[in-house]
């Protein structure tokens, strides 16, 4: 469920940011502020 959601949320954000969207997912945190996740705000990874 969580990872439709991401899914929702990058169709949204559109071509532009999957480059950033792609590398959430190599992350392997699809959606969550989680350790070692990707702050698709603040283009960072969450420490």
């Amino acid at each position: 469920m969580a990872f439709d959601a991401f899914i929702q949320i990058a169709d949204i954000a559109g071509e532009a940011l999957d480059e950033k969207y792609n590398k959430w997912i190599v992350d392997g945190t699809a959606g969550g502020n989680v350790t070692g996740g990707w702050d698709r705000i603040n283009n960072k990874k969450y420490s």
